[in-house]
């Protein structure tokens, strides 16, 4: 039986580029597609001056970055079930399945999914957590101190405080209601995008040590979204 002759750099080259209709299947922010066009830009300029393996890299790069992009937006989007809950605590918490079941029981309405809604305060102190539910909503207060959140939610609503000091965060969530205070006191946020909605109906504590959120805290406030003071610490 002849050999199967390994597939030329060319033919490898057509199969890699993007299809227009991949890119047009997922939905992306203006962030996202900055940063997928500068790979491309890179892969087609490399491609005109000949040098096609750099420019398959570069096509696959930007076919597996697009992946991610879509399983993320996908995962965001799907509602949860007490089953999604309970990995969530597994996950996070280092519970044991039973011992997960029974947190989730004893700290969720079940009765509300998928709205992730907590029967009340929702506390994490001196922890990491790789995630929070996408869309979480806190009867009582949410309170974290000296944790590493990875991935924060969505939209965080809360009926009392929301309590973020000392935290290493991903970014905060692109929606915040916020039913009592905000107090942001010495967190760390690496991505620094603001929320697409914030309200807060009390006071908001922010570090002097932070200009940018200290500024865009105050746009929100000049805004009528912060009810309250806003606390430089």
């Amino acid at each position: 039986m002849p050999k199967e002759q390994p597939q030329s750099l060319e033919s490898q080259l057509k199969m890699a580029r993007p299809k227009r209709a991949e890119v047009k299947r997922v939905p992306l922010t203006p962030e996202e597609k900055e940063f997928l066009g500068k790979i491309m830009d890179k892969a087609v300029a490399a491609e005109k001056a000949g040098e096609l393996q750099e420019a398959l890299d570069l096509y696959t790069d930007y076919k597996n970055e697009l992946l991610k992009i879509k399983e993320r937006k996908e995962e965001e989007e799907k509602e949860w079930t007490e089953q999604d809950l309970i990995h969530w605590a597994i996950r996070n918490l280092g519970l044991s399945t039973q011992r997960a079941e029974r947190y989730v029981e004893a700290n969720f309405v079940l009765d509300e999914l998928p709205i992730i809604q907590t029967k009340g305060n929702m506390t994490f102190n001196n922890m990491i957590l790789e995630d929070l539910p996408n869309v979480l909503h806190v009867n009582g207060s949410f309170v974290s101190t000296n944790c590493t959140i990875k991935k924060m939610p969505n939209a965080l609503y809360t009926n009392e405080n929301c309590i973020l000091r000392f935290v290493k965060i991903n970014q905060l969530p692109k929606t915040m209601i916020i039913g009592g205070l905000l107090d942001m006191t010495k967190a760390e946020i690496n991505n620094k995008k603001e929320p697409e909605s914030l309200h807060v109906e009390e006071e908001v504590y922010v570090s002097e040590s932070d200009p940018d959120m200290v500024k865009e805290i105050e746009k929100f406030k000049k805004q009528g979204d912060i009810k309250g003071d806003i606390k430089i610490t």
